[in-house]
């Protein structure tokens, strides 16, 4: 049996370490700056519980509060074997879900167990009994199988971690390897102990190896993680320092070498000199002159030239943890290639402003040719819009004074009508007096508008057929006279010929469309409907009366009478068609193309 005083001294260090311990974990827990929420944060947690609570259960001297953090350490003991599966997985592959789902699943068995040890006073299917050590310090508990066979479940755990980390160094790149290593033997030390202390309980009287050999591993593994051992960027770093093309040195304040680069001893003349220590002058004077001339607390940047390459530098200071300036880093690349493609952009830059500023010149020499050309213009389109205004004035006044010669006419004609007795010229004279009216008022419309090449047909043939329709229908039943005339603006000829041809249809349909003898015979009230519109290329106008027809449409057609030659003449010359429809009244049709023929 082991004396007591060697129990003391064992409790005595694992107090010591386990105290270390907790207040390093505890503030690593209130204070994660170097340990990241994940798996690695959950074993962390658990350590601390298990340690916790065996180191409460060593210095606490009241019976009830030994067994109550007794009991409670086997949170930390359960559950950290399922969290060490999981954090190695995750460790090996990277996957967060996938190893945060293995360890909820593998938790499921160690969470009953768990339960069943916490209500353990219920049942006893933990343990059966349980008693204080004769030192006082130690309490003492007689395990059931149930309790071992769970304890055989958490080692599987704990050996499968092993293997995962044992593939990843097989698997991984050797820099990865060596935190993979120090992973299993802080890991791996407190296994053997454990099953030592498990087999051997009896030859031990009860001293624990686990806390103690658990607590001095996990003071390795926090030293290691407090100096950011396990990141993948802090530990590449070598590699990365080592491989890089860009040449880094590190100085102290002194301006004397550190540290070079295999890039920055490849521009060092005399290689096989020892370089840490020496001062940068001696190796490369022309650099150690550029650094020299910055501050040491300041940031620099400038272009050197070594053995016919330039670099840039850039200088940065480095402070300790109390912000104290204690050396500096300087970093050179090459910058040669981008010095000569600089260089050809520069010299093609002045090329291409050259060109630009011959270019502006011709430019602006052309600018000014087009500037005196548009002046010119203008002067002349001047010269043509007072020449037109005054032509348009002049044409005007031309239809202006038509107009009024050919009123003066049918003055004439009217004051002369007053001496005709016989019926036949007087009808004569009125024809003739209506011809020359629709001629007049396509003068007065031309007057009056603003376009004095066109005629506005709608209300050209609106004031004739008003006009004929007031001239003619004396003596007999008043006619209803509709229009459907689209807003179409027709050349001055065709417009006089369309007015002629209005004229004498018109006054045909008013004489000998409706009878005196017929109109009694007729249901509908006498109507004459005059159109005017456009349809596929061409201009139609009809001329439709409800009249009492004719016996033979030849008759009209051939007839020698001086209007209906008017009207075939007039449509000849429109390039157009006449056509007759004798149906319920005359219908008068004639289509001519749009365009002038």
């Amino acid at each position: 049996m082991v004396p007591n005083v060697y129990y003391i001294v064992f409790s005595s260090l694992y107090i010591i370490s386990g105290s270390l311990l907790t207040i390093i974990v505890t503030h690593l827990l209130i204070n994660r700056k170097t340990i990241r929420p994940g798996l690695s944060l959950l074993v962390l947690i658990f350590v601390w519980i298990w340690l916790t609570c065996q180191l409460l259960e060593y210095i606490l001297t009241d019976i009830n509060l030994k067994i109550l953090f007794t009991t409670l350490q086997y949170i930390g003991i359960f559950l950290l074997p399922p969290s060490w599966v999981g954090f190695c997985y995750h460790y090996a592959t990277r996957k967060d879900k996938q190893a945060l789902r293995l360890t909820i699943i593998l938790s499921i068995i160690p969470l009953a167990a768990l339960i069943l040890t916490l209500t353990n006073t219920f049942h006893g299917l933990i343990w059966r009994d349980i008693f204080l050590h004769e030192n006082r310090i130690k309490v003492v508990k007689e395990f059931t199988l149930l309790y071992y066979i769970f304890l055989a479940y958490s080692y599987l755990f704990i050996i499968s971690g092993f293997v995962i980390l044992l593939v990843m160094i097989i698997k991984k790149p050797h820099y990865q390897r060596r935190q993979s290593i120090i992973l299993i033997i802080a890991s791996f030390i407190p296994l053997i102990a454990n099953i030592s202390e498990n087999i051997f309980s009896k030859y031990l009287s009860s001293l624990e190896l686990t806390p103690l050999v658990f607590s001095f591993a996990s003071l390795i593994v926090i030293y290691f993680v407090r100096l950011r051992y396990f990141r993948t960027i802090p530990l590449a770093q070598h590699i990365v320092i080592e491989s890089m093309s860009d040449i880094l040195i590190l100085l102290d304040p002194e301006n004397q070498i550190i540290y070079v680069n295999p890039a920055g001893i490849e521009i060092i003349q005399d290689q096989d000199t020892p370089i840490a220590g020496k001062p940068l002058a001696l190796f490369l004077p022309d650099l150690a002159e550029v650094v020299q001339n910055i501050p040491l607390d300041a940031f620099g940047n400038e272009e050197i030239k070594i053995n016919e390459t330039t670099y840039n530098i850039s200088v940065s200071p480095m402070y300790n943890w109390r912000h104290s300036f204690i050396s500096r880093v300087v970093a050179l690349r090459d910058i040669t290639h981008l010095t000569i493609v600089e260089a050809n952009l520069k010299q093609l830059t002045n090329h291409l402003e050259a060109r630009v500023i011959d270019r502006t010149k011709k430019l602006e020499q052309t600018n000014t040719a087009l500037k005196n050309e548009i002046i010119e213009r203008k002067k002349i389109e001047k010269k043509l819009n007072d020449s037109l205004n005054d032509k348009t004035i002049l044409l005007g006044e031309i239809h202006h004074r038509v107009k009024n010669n050919l009123q003066i006419i049918i003055s004439l004609l009217k004051l002369q009508k007053k001496y005709i007795e016989d019926p036949i010229s007087l009808e004569i004279f009125q024809i003739a007096i209506s011809r020359i009216q629709s001629i007049a008022i396509i003068h007065e419309k031309l007057y009056k508008s603003k376009d004095i090449a066109h005629t506005n047909l709608p209300e050209y043939i609106y004031d004739l057929s008003q006009y004929i329709l007031a001239s003619h229908s004396e003596g007999i039943q008043p006619i209803i006279l509709t229009l459907n005339v689209e807003n179409i603006f027709l050349d001055i000829t065709r417009s006089i010929h369309c007015g002629l041809i209005i004229n004498e249809l018109l006054i045909n349909a008013i004489k000998y469309a409706f009878p005196a003898s017929r109109i009694e015979e007729q249901r509908e009230k006498p109507a004459i409907h005059i159109s005017f519109i456009s349809e596929k290329e061409m201009y139609v106008l009809v001329i439709k009366d409800n009249g009492v027809g004719v016996r033979d449409n030849k008759e009209i057609l051939q007839t020698e009478s001086l209007g209906m030659k008017i009207v075939n003449t007039l449509t000849s010359q429109l390039g157009g068609i006449l056509s007759m429809i004798n149906d319920n009244g005359m219908t008068f049709s004639i289509r001519f193309p749009i365009n002038e023929p």
